[in-house]
């Protein structure tokens, strides 16, 4: 059965040039576990060729679980095995 992953971006640059990478895939279930929730005002697109994603803003409302306080993840899901 694959599992839901979406795409983890990472923020760089100085203010004025900023710009998001795809680095990685983040599960639907780290997600949940981990207790992420989106920042509603906090998106941005993202575009590579043909490909196209809006990233969000999550901030874990579990600081003590030791995870990064924020994540810049994709809409766009995929399966994974």
């Amino acid at each position: 059965m694959a599992k839901r992953v979406r795409s983890l971006y990472t923020w760089s640059g100085r203010p004025g040039e900023e710009s998001l990478e795809q680095t990685g895939w983040i599960s639907e279930a780290k997600l949940r576990a981990w207790e992420y929730r989106i920042e509603p005002d906090r998106w941005w697109e993202f575009a590579a060729g043909p490909f196209r994603d809006r990233v969000r803003e999550w901030r874990t409302a579990r600081p003590d679980l030791q995870v990064p306080e924020r994540l810049f993840v994709g809409d766009f899901e995929t399966g994974s095995n």
